[in-house]
């Protein structure tokens, strides 16, 4: 099953990342593959597809197809398989930006950067397609070597990311118990 599916606040993860994001974004878009339109269905989602050339590298496609689409605009990067970020984690990076950085990322209390909650600033674009152009497609990576403002996330779980169907049930559980 597609992570973006998981339900565990009463809809879909795409739709609830979705609609966290639209109070803080004038447009927010589905990064995916073409193959996986069928699972994103009608204009409840305004789509991204991988270009061609960035198929199959995971999130960096993402990325790059998202800057090739709008060159001049940052992006603001949420994976759909963190069920615990709320709006004062996009609060919290938003108002931590360094729009003098190339992005602004969360970093847990053991280093590790989260490279799918972050900031990216258009300035990182030439970066990314230097990696890409190399072969290495590791978004860690590219962070690592670039101009980034790191930040702590405000709760240790929030980033939490949920990757097949018998955790995500477990976690739905919890969220609704703690509700």
């Amino acid at each position: 099953m597609e992570k973006a599916l998981f339900e565990y606040h009463g809809v879909s993860q795409a739709i609830y990342c979705r609609d966290l994001l639209l109070k803080y974004c004038s447009r927010v878009f589905l990064s995916c593959r073409k193959d996986q339109e069928p699972l994103f269905p009608g204009q409840q989602y305004q789509k991204i597809y991988d270009h061609k050339e960035y198929s199959g590298i995971g999130p960096l496609g993402g990325v790059l197809s998202a800057m090739d689409e709008y060159p001049q605009a940052s992006w603001l990067v949420l994976a759909c398989d963190m069920p615990f970020v709320k709006e004062a984690t996009i609060s919290h990076i938003i108002q931590s930006r360094d729009s003098d950085k190339e992005a602004t990322v969360y970093v847990s209390e053991n280093g590790f950067i989260e490279p799918l909650c972050a900031l990216y600033e258009a300035s990182i674009r030439p970066r990314l397609n230097n990696f890409f152009k190399n072969k290495n497609y590791s978004l860690n990576k590219i962070l690592l070597s670039s101009a980034i403002k790191t930040i702590k996330p405000v709760r240790t779980d929030e980033l939490m990311n949920i990757n097949d169907p018998e955790e995500a049930q477990k976690i739905s559980r919890v969220l609704r118990e703690t509700k």
